[in-house]
């Protein structure tokens, strides 16, 4: 009998994952925000994604107003380093923007860590999911990007 060695796929593995852009995905895709006040219909800002989930006939109109990864702040920022980066002793990120490079290799990498993906959506970020660039996600309508 032999042990599986095979890593499972890293967020926006390009070879693993190939979403196509339709309402199906999209759907898929807003599921990683669920429960937070992000989702906007229209021109109506919605109480949570939770509330209004797939509503049918207006779910074309449905997008996410979500912050870019450059307005994270330093606690947040400091908050990842110290629970989800190993770093070397004595290492430290001396400002955001440095953090925002360390987050920006692993994406272009294709190996960001689910728990950092996780931390950042669970804090309204957009972030590429399964091979689908937050521009792309913009320029099909699901995302619009906030600063707050």
């Amino acid at each position: 009998m032999s042990a599986i060695t095979s890593p499972l796929p890293q967020l926006g593995d390009k070879t693993k994952f190939n979403m196509e852009i339709n309402s199906q995905t999209k759907e898929l895709f807003f599921a990683q925000y669920y429960g937070q006040d992000v989702l906007t219909i229209g021109n109506a800002r919605c109480e949570n994604i939770a509330a209004n989930w797939g509503e049918p006939m207006i779910f074309e109109t449905q997008f996410l107003e979500i912050k870019p990864l450059y307005s994270i702040s330093d606690e947040d920022a400091t908050f990842i380093i110290n629970n989800y980066v190993t770093t070397p002793e004595g290492y430290k990120v001396l400002n955001v923007a440095g953090f925002v490079n360390i987050i920006k290799r692993y994406i272009e990498n294709n190996n960001l860590p689910s728990g950092i993906a996780d931390y950042l959506r669970s804090k309204s970020f957009a972030l590429p999911w399964n091979g689908i660039t937050v521009e792309q996600q913009i320029a099909a309508g699901w995302v619009r990007l906030v600063n707050q």
